[in-house]
């Protein structure tokens, strides 16, 4: 009995030893698993380093955040006004570049783009309106269109240009680059059938064209050009071609009002030199040139510059080149519907130039009058009294 009482203690004790031995088996184990998480400074805190986010991982997460905000910012589908229907808009017409209900209120059809209407209209305008379309500002252009400005920029973006100015360049050197004379005739000899019709287009052309010189004058700068000449010592006035016409024509009106002036005609390269070998800084030359413009005129203009002579231009642009070698100038529109470059305005502009002359400087007109009667009586010239006012109706008129 008291050995089997003993051999159970003895199987107690080596039970409870060999526990003993596994649990610090177990301590030792996790003591040196401890001691490698722990700093190389030599804490004893435990650091738990957080997982590094990879970048796929990002670039996958912001879709879905993106898509979120998306879905919150969009309104909701309630909110969106219903797309006009023919059933409440009627026919749809299109006027000027705007889309419109059969009430002529703007229309916008959802999902569809109105903007090949609208660049449309822009084309088609500086097609027929070449001249008053390049020197429009941004929003004369837009308004006479019936545009926006935002539109206009859109479409010289789509016609390669950085920008309205540099569209109107482009324009203004088309405008420069027109057809010819006879090209012109041809096309317009091609597109008109009758003849009552042309003529119509052609009177209304001549008046529109008398209206748009007129609009655009510049009183100030036409009052400089009048002061020029009056204080000039000789007036030259150059004309080639279809231009000599008028110069003859301004050359007459300046002696009638007793200035000196003399005709150049730059079709005849000669008599041109002989006319500049005696020109001083005190003479002004005007030079008259249209499409085509005469090669010689734009030299002329080039060397007066340089010779600090002054001269103006009286031209159908002031991009004209002949109106960029000039000090000063007059524009006026010689479009013409049909034929040939209209020279109505030109002449009409001259009346007007020499009216300016004359009546800012009626002393040197009422002397100059006697004496011309004063010459024709001693050379026994015939007045025409039936044909031409009399000097004393003429003094009271200009008193």
């Amino acid at each position: 009995m008291g050995k089997t009482a003993g051999r159970a203690r003895f199987a107690r004790i080596g039970i409870a030893v060999a526990v003993f031995v596994v649990l610090a088996g177990i301590g030792v184990a996790l003591a040196a698993t401890v001691g490698g998480l722990a700093p190389a400074g030599g804490s004893n805190a435990l650091v738990v380093e957080e997982p590094t986010k990879r970048p796929q991982d990002t670039l996958e997460a912001e879709p879905e955040a993106s898509a979120d905000a998306a879905a919150q910012e969009a309104p909701a589908e309630e909110d969106v006004p219903p797309a006009p229907t023919p059933s409440t808009t009627g026919a749809l017409k299109v006027v000027g570049a705007q889309l419109t209900d059969a009430a002529g209120e703007p229309v916008q059809l959802r999902g569809v783009s109105t903007h090949g209407l609208a660049w449309e209209a822009l084309a088609d305008y500086c097609l027929e309106h070449p001249d008053k379309a390049s020197f429009q500002t941004l929003r004369e252009f837009a308004q006479t269109t019936h545009t926006t400005d935002a539109t206009v920029l859109k479409f010289c973006s789509n016609m390669g240009c950085q920008g309205f100015l540099a569209f109107r360049r482009q324009l203004q050197e088309y405008v420069r680059m027109r057809l010819s004379p006879n090209e012109k005739v041809r096309m317009s000899l091609a597109r008109s059938t009758d003849a009552n019709d042309t003529c119509r287009k052609i009177i209304d052309g001549e008046k529109r064209g008398l209206d748009m010189t007129f609009q655009y004058l510049d009183m100030e700068s036409f009052m400089q050009i009048v002061y020029r000449l009056n204080h000039a010592r000789r007036i030259f006035v150059a004309g080639h071609h279809l231009t000599r016409i008028v110069a003859d024509f301004f050359l007459y009106q300046l002696k009638r009002i007793g200035r000196e002036a003399h005709l150049v005609d730059t079709s005849d390269k000669k008599q041109t030199c002989d006319q500049l070998l005696h020109a001083t800084k005190e003479d002004v030359f005007v030079l008259i040139s249209i499409p085509v413009y005469a090669e010689l005129t734009i030299q002329l203009a080039q060397h007066l510059r340089q010779a600090g002579i002054t001269c103006i231009s009286i031209t159908d642009s002031l991009t004209s080149p002949v109106a960029q070698a000039c000090d000063m100038s007059l524009t006026c529109n010689t479009e013409h519907d049909v034929f040939f470059n209209s020279v109505t305005s030109m002449i009409a502009m001259i009346e007007v130039l020499a009216s300016g002359l004359l009546l800012s400087d009626r002393e040197r007109f009422l002397t100059a009058q006697a004496r011309l009667e004063q010459l024709e009586e001693k050379l026994g010239i015939p007045q025409k009294d039936q044909q031409f006012v009399h000097t004393d109706i003429q003094r009271q008129t200009l008193k």
